[in-house]
């Protein structure tokens, strides 16, 4: 009976909101398009390389999928030696990403930039959704939530550019930032938004493992949480709102307890010889 209660809840709620869901679908494919139509542009052309067009850093991240993918440490992504020590960037994305495929021992027989492009579709997608439903619950307006989502996406080069029309792709069709780092931020902020709306133990102690999870992501993940979370405590305070304030401090400290390995571990690295250099 409750797994039936189960799918008809979530049949309600994609019937919902089955807009954002095509709205989702059609950004994700746009986004993605260019890697989607190279190969059948370039032809007889084609070299079987088909990385986005976004500059060094996309190389970079698809270098250290790849070492993940051969089992090496993220400590030097450049050079043979060195590979074993300490992640200087202190990110285990690419670890987290590439452990299933290694632990069904397909690895091995995996193009990392065609798995990358797949991680890419799916993440983009559901980042939609989350941005969709952090402000869906902020304002109760659905369209007002998929209008957010989509600019907030497909609107960064507006942003970026200060223009209108550009001539380069989104962003987020990049291998692996900034949709990654995105993906667990929205996914902390609608916990938070849940967690202050019905203080209850459960998400508060969710919306915690949360943040926690967010300093193994990116350091501008949990540092722009953190900010956030002392503008909100600050701001609770003032209004005497000592609920709320409580709510705030056991999720910012659950969360630094649970990211406690990464500062230690930071700390120690940047007090290293290797650190100062």
């Amino acid at each position: 009976m409750k797994i039936f209660l189960l799918l008809k809840q979530v049949k309600n709620l994609l019937r919902e909101h089955y807009f954002i869901l095509v709205l989702g679908v059609f950004l994700t494919f746009l986004i993605l398009s260019p890697v989607i139509f190279f190969p059948l542009v370039a032809k007889d052309s084609y070299q079987g390389i088909n990385i986005a067009h976004f500059g060094t850093d996309a190389h970079l991240y698809l270098t250290r999928a790849q070492e993940a993918m051969e089992g090496h440490n993220l400590g030097n992504e450049f050079l043979a030696e060195g590979k074993d020590k300490v992640d200087s960037r202190f990110m285990y994305n690419e670890k987290i990403l590439i452990a299933p495929l290694r632990f069904l021992g397909i690895s091995n027989y995996l193009d990392v930039v065609t798995i990358y492009h797949i991680y890419n579709a799916l993440g983009v997608f559901i980042l939609v959704l989350l941005v969709y439903f952090f402000v869906w619950q902020l304002s109760g307006d659905k369209l007002l939530a998929a209008a957010a989502a989509v600019f907030a996406i497909g609107g960064y080069h507006i942003i970026y550019n200060k223009a209108l029309f550009y001539s380069d792709f989104n962003i987020y069709g990049r291998a692996m930032f900034p949709y990654v780092s995105s993906l667990v931020f929205f996914t902390y902020l609608n916990l938070l938004v849940k967690s202050l709306k019905t203080k209850k133990i459960f998400y508060t102690v969710l919306t915690g493992a949360g943040l926690g999870l967010l300093f193994y992501v990116y350091f501008f993940a949990w540092s722009f949480a953190l900010a956030l979370n002392g503008a909100l405590f600050i701001l609770y305070a003032v209004k005497k709102d000592y609920q709320q304030v409580k709510n705030i401090f056991t999720v910012t400290a659950l969360g630094v307890l649970i990211g406690s390995y990464y500062l230690i571990q930071m700390a120690l690295f940047f007090s290293s010889a290797v650190g100062k250099q």
